[in-house]
């Protein structure tokens, strides 16, 4: 199945009839002593579906059958999957689609259920793709590498770390304050797309980072900017 699949244009009756233009059909025909024809053309539902619903006595209230194929997992067991994404994306271990589709083969094999369209019960990256446009609260973007010992700095230990420094530079003269900050520049970055929370933050802690060549940039309290530093990786170029 093409990745953005289009119906072919042929004559294929589609549904083009809504939940609430079925069950006021029924309705009147039921309640009302509608006539069939009169229905199918004030409501635009086709006479067959009418008479199936009909004749099956299905209740008027009943919720309209989706197209396609059933779903692999229910909607129940897709949003304890979307938890447990947005749980370990929170936690700084994050999934990819490969991982997701992985997750979803080892549930199924489980609980012992087939789904004759995956191939050894495996999903495959369409299917992923489609778990991800069915929920929007979830997103698919790189991540920031961050190493085990900064992910676990608590807010609070920042908050406390910025009082007691504001106590500390009190009498400090602004000129004699200086604010640096630094940025790599790396031969391979190794970045992965990952799955989190729509609008959330993107972390992936690992334990191991690339070779960098890191520039540090300095600016004092009154504005000045001070050279640049460079840091190579060997003691000799």
């Amino acid at each position: 199945m093409p990745r953005n699949y289009r119906h072919h244009v042929d004559n294929t009756r589609r549904r083009k009839y809504t939940a609430e233009q079925l069950n006021s059909a029924l309705f009147n025909i039921r309640s009302k002593n509608m006539s069939l024809r009169k229905a199918v053309h004030k409501f635009q539902v086709p006479r067959s579906t009418l008479q199936d619903y009909l004749k099956k006595a299905h209740a008027a209230n009943e919720p309209v059958p989706r197209l396609g194929r059933k779903k692999a997992l229910s909607d129940i067991e897709e949003k304890v999957l979307v938890d447990i994404l947005t749980t370990c994306a929170k936690w700084g271990f994050p999934f990819t689609i490969t991982d997701v589709c992985q997750y979803v083969k080892e549930y199924l094999d489980s609980i012992k259920k087939k789904v004759p369209q995956f191939t050894d019960n495996m999903p495959g990256e369409e299917w992923g793709r489609s778990f991800m446009k069915r929920h929007r609260e979830l997103s698919n973007r790189f991540a920031e590498n961050i190493r085990r010992s900064r992910a676990e700095v608590k807010p609070e230990e920042i908050s406390r770390y910025f009082d007691e420094l504001k106590i500390m530079l009190s009498d400090v003269d602004v000129s004699c304050i200086v604010n640096y900050d630094e940025t790599n520049f790396v031969d391979d970055p190794g970045r992965t797309k990952y799955i989190f929370r729509r609008g959330g933050r993107a972390e992936n802690v690992t334990d191991h980072s690339k070779t960098a060549t890191s520039v540090m940039f300095a600016v004092a309290g009154n504005g000045k900017l001070l050279r640049p530093y460079v840091v190579y990786k060997a003691k000799n170029l």
